[in-house]
C-alpha cells in the first residue's frame, strides 16, 4: 500500500509563448493562437501529491501547501512567469518540494501532469541489461540531471 498527500492551490501568474505558431490556412479560425504571443494573465490550478512514510504527519499537509503558495506568490502579484509553461510549472514544484506528482491549469482548464512513474529503468536485454537509476526529484536518469548540484533563487531562473 502506497500512501501520498494531496494539497490543492491557485496562484495568479503571467506569461507569454514567443514561438507560437502562425495559423493553418486551411482551418484559420482553429489554429489561429498567435495571441499567446502577447503575456497574458491567468489563474493557475494546482494539484499536488507527495509520498509520506507514515500516517502521522510525516509531512503537514498546511505547511507544504503554505510553501508551495508563497513559491510565486511571495514575489510580485501577478507573478511574471516568462515563457515558462504548464510543464514547466509543474516540473518546478515537482523539482523542489520532491513530488510524486504535479499538475496545473490554466484557468482550471488546460495544462499539463508530470509524474514520477518508476524508480528504475532498464537499459538492454537479456542478461546484459542494466539498471538504471531514476532521480526521485526530477525523474530523469540519476547522474545526468542538475538536481544535486546546487539550488538556484528565483531571481536566478528568471533572469532578474
Amino acid at each position: 500500500m502506497k500512501t501520498r498527500v494531496i494539497v490543492k492551490f491557485t496562484f495568479e501568474g503571467i506569461h507569454h509563448w514567443i514561438e507560437a505558431p502562425e495559423p493553418d490556412p486551411k482551418e484559420p479560425i482553429l489554429t489561429d493562437v498567435r495571441f499567446l504571443r502577447t503575456p497574458h494573465r491567468h489563474i493557475f490550478h494546482v494539484v499536488a501529491k507527495k509520498s509520506v512514510s507514515h500516517d502521522d504527519r510525516d509531512i503537514e499537509i498546511i505547511m507544504l501547501k503554505r510553501k508551495m503558495e508563497r513559491h510565486y506568490s511571495a514575489h510580485k502579484i501577478p507573478f511574471d512567469l516568462g515563457q515558462m509553461s504548464c510543464e514547466m510549472i509543474a516540473k518546478q514544484f515537482l523539482r523542489v518540494y520532491k513530488l510524486d506528482y504535479c499538475s496545473v491549469l490554466e484557468d482550471g482548464e488546460n495544462g499539463a501532469e508530470v509524474y514520477i512513474e518508476q524508480k528504475a529503468i532498464f537499459q538492454g536485454s537479456g542478461s546484459g541489461s542494466e539498471v538504471l537509476e531514476v532521480c526521485e526529484k526530477c525523474a530523469e536518469i540519476k547522474g545526468s540531471c542538475d538536481c544535486d548540484k546546487g539550488t538556484v533563487t528565483l531571481d536566478e531562473l528568471f533572469g532578474r
